[in-house]
């Protein structure tokens, strides 16, 4: 299943189908991440956690790479029923 939803969110990303929360947007740039640091994170990395429990539905754990190809970012969000993904926080986790 992690596979299946991994390919629906990057398809969901390339479409442009994406919202961040305030919170998310706050995060990145705290973080110096852009935008397209973020779609590269979701792009090129993998699902490295489910968190279930929610009544919203499950919050993925995206582990993946920036632009730059040196910064590892996490990135978590949901997948809506109505096909569009909410990208709750992003953050640095390390220089790769």
């Amino acid at each position: 299943m992690p596979r299946q939803t991994l390919v629906l969110i990057r398809r969901l990303v390339l479409e442009g189908s994406y919202e961040f929360t305030e919170h998310a947007w706050a995060e990145a740039a705290n973080d110096e991440l852009d935008r397209i640091d973020i779609e590269s994170a979701i792009l090129t990395g993998d699902i490295v956690e489910v968190q279930k429990g929610d009544s919203r539905g499950p919050k993925y754990l995206i582990r993946g790479l920036a632009t730059d190809l040196v910064r590892q970012v996490g990135v978590v969000l949901r997948v809506r029923v109505k096909k569009t993904c909410v990208i709750i926080t992003v953050y640095e986790v390390a220089k790769a």
